[in-house]
């Protein structure tokens, strides 16, 4: 027996599950990393648009074959034009569930995980191959909050209500989303049925509690020390990865003058269609004494955002990552995804965010409610409100004190390799 738990702790198979999507992919490369350096097979069953990201970084791929890559970018692109409707998320996160489960079969044949490690939005592994194969099924969340439901929280991902009239009204909106989604449980049960297994007794954010592992890349001070968390649930710090550590920074990272402070303003790898907050930033700070730098989302054409003529204390620039422009930037204007909240605070640069989609508002609320930087609502920005947050910002040492003081809280924990050894754990007990 110790010998058997000696070999899984030497070596054991992690096969790591995610949308191909940069926000959801990052962390995950960054734990792969991790868990190789500690002498464990890695491979990764993805979608075409993580292929050279994943294969870049040496390990194994299964790319997706039943669950259809077109299906899957549109819905992406939905998503961040802001034209997602329930129907679309329950298409994309339950209705390829049956083709996840097909194309993991095959990936069984071939290479036998001794545990997986899940995208919190794929579904296949959680509902189903948790208990038919009787393998550990570890979520590793993108968001760097717990979005499971607790007395403390019923609401989790929309603690920026509490700010809003709408904070009394908790309650019945968790009674009206939940009625409007109850479709999604009923049919998530008819597909467990047909494997033979029992329905869930709740909802299935609920079910993910119930996994053995649950890792938020975040810690307990920025999600409100919450007390309403099962033991499963472990905060591990940071899991940042953005680029090979050999790859160079641009060229143009060195000219930007140091002689005023450096705004980087930046859509990140998801964005609207619409480059709204780029058209505020270039006109908001224009001829300001700032040096701008406009960062175009991953993938943008420089030429489609029609800006304009630029202010000379402004420049654009194609998508760069974070890693790169962290370092000479003074202030940080973005939409406000986990991703970057936390690349920002582990170097102590405050942020100024204007949310709009997904994680965005929950993150700013919580970024602005710790005082690392202000939320500007997207409904209420506009160029001279923008401006005044990034002066607000860089006038008061505050913002980037408490940068500081959360980076610090950051160095209880060890990020990726902390998650590595919950992995570690997760396959030992599995043989205990």
């Amino acid at each position: 027996m110790i010998a058997s738990r000696l070999h899984c702790l030497k070596m054991s198979r992690f096969l790591l599950t995610v949308w191909p999507v940069r926000t959801h992919l990052n962390p995950f490369l960054s734990v792969a990393h991790a868990l190789r350096q500690r002498g464990h097979e890695v491979a990764f069953y993805t979608g075409a648009a993580a292929l050279d990201s994943v294969r870049k970084q040496g390990f194994l791929c299964f790319p997706f074959q039943a669950v259809d890559d077109v299906r899957v970018e549109r819905a992406v692109r939905e998503l961040a034009d802001g034209s997602w409707r329930p129907g679309r998320w329950r298409e994309l996160m339950l209705g390829t569930v049956p083709e996840q489960l097909r194309d993991l079969e095959q990936v069984w044949k071939s290479w036998q995980p001794d545990a997986l490690v899940c995208d919190m939005a794929m579904w296949g592994p959680m509902l189903v191959l948790h208990e038919v194969k009787r393998v550990p099924v570890a979520l590793l969340s993108h968001v760097a909050t717990c979005l499971l439901p607790g007395a403390g929280n019923p609401l989790p991902g929309m603690q920026w209500l509490q700010d809003t009239l709408a904070r009394p009204f908790a309650p019945m909106i968790d009674s009206v989303l939940r009625l409007a989604s109850a479709g999604v449980p009923r049919a998530a049960n008819k597909l467990r049925k047909s494997w033979d297994l029992p329905p869930l007794s709740g909802t299935v954010t609920e079910f993910t509690g119930k996994l053995p592992l649950y890792l938020i890349p975040g810690t307990p001070v920025l999600d409100g020390r919450r007390r309403d968390l099962p033991p499963s649930v472990h905060y591990v710090g940071p899991c940042l990865w953005d680029k090979d550590c050999d790859r160079p920074s641009p060229e143009w990272i060195g000219t930007v003058p140091k002689n005023l402070p450096r705004v980087i303003v930046a859509e990140g790898s998801i964005y609207p269609e619409k480059p709204l907050l780029l058209q505020m930033a270039a006109r908001g700070l224009a001829n300001l004494p700032l040096n701008v730098v406009l960062i175009a989302g991953e993938g943008r054409k420089l030429a489609s955002l029609r800006l304009g003529p630029l202010a000379p204390n402004i420049r654009l620039e194609s998508w760069t990552p974070l890693s790169d422009v962290l370092p000479i930037a003074d202030v940080v204007v973005a939409g406000g995804d986990s991703e970057t909240a936390m690349a920002c605070l582990d170097r102590k640069v405050p942020m100024v965010f204007v949310p709009e989609i997904l994680d965005q508002p929950e993150i700013a609320w919580l970024v602005s409610a710790a005082g690392a930087g202000i939320r500007i609502p997207s409904w209420k920005c506009s160029p001279g409100r923008l401006a005044a947050g990034v002066n607000k910002v860089l006038a008061e040492p505050q913002f980037r004190d408490n940068a500081a003081r959360i980076r610090d809280d950051f160095r209880e924990y060890s990020g990726a390799d902390l998650a590595a050894r919950l992995l570690e754990s997760l396959v030992l007990n599995r043989h205990a």
